[in-house]
């Protein structure tokens, strides 16, 4: 697995260096990334936690999104009947890895 805290350099990733920690540590993302479907991903703002990896892993698949092409779009809160799915909201696929950062499997 790639180091995913390079918070100690000022080092620059590069491009392949960006898709080998998206392909191993968020292979879902990148299907999403990869999906003809939708122009856009919507994210939940608590599939991602606070330590110093998850925030990188946050920061590495914005911008491998917009390597893509794909608009991101957190969101927070508990659904409501204007966010909700429902009759007459549509959404495109959902992809999602076996488990989360945090083990619960809701990534």
């Amino acid at each position: 697995m790639p180091d995913v805290q390079p918070f100690h350099t000022g080092d620059s990733l590069t491009t392949l260096q960006l898709v080998e920690i998206i392909e191993t540590s968020l292979p879902a993302w990148k299907r999403a990334c990869h999906s003809k479907q939708a122009d856009s991903i919507v994210l939940h703002e608590l599939a991602f936690g606070l330590s110093r990896g998850e925030l990188f892993l946050l920061a590495c698949a914005i911008k491998y999104a917009a390597h893509r092409g794909k608009n991101v779009h957190i969101v927070c809160g508990s659904p409501t009947k204007d966010t909700a799915r429902g009759p007459g909201r549509t959404f495109g696929p959902t992809f999602r890895d076996q488990s989360d950062l945090r083990g619960n499997g809701q990534a």
